[in-house]
């Protein structure tokens, strides 16, 4: 994927629980690469410290699978293929 200064990017994270229980109170926590800014998700997902992102999903059944959406923008700082 090539990106550019003010492009906007969607991440698309997927979760699975390969059991053998449902997982409780399932937490995601990543952070986003240098030079891209969270803009929002779907609903799961705060920010904080910057650049690192916390996603609440809840109870995830045993063999399950969910994923969610994060938009962020590309930094205008970001120098042609530096993405």
């Amino acid at each position: 994927m090539t990106a550019v200064a003010g492009d906007n990017v969607v991440w698309t994270v997927e979760v699975t629980n390969d059991g053998p229980s449902d997982a409780q109170n399932v937490s995601v926590v990543d952070t986003l690469p240098a030079g891209f800014t969270f803009v929002a998700d779907t609903d799961s997902c705060v920010e904080g410290p910057v650049g690192t992102l916390t996603c609440s999903l809840g109870t995830l059944s045993a063999g399950a699978s969910t994923s969610f959406d994060v938009h962020t923008t590309v930094s205008v700082s970001v120098a042609p293929g530096d993405t």
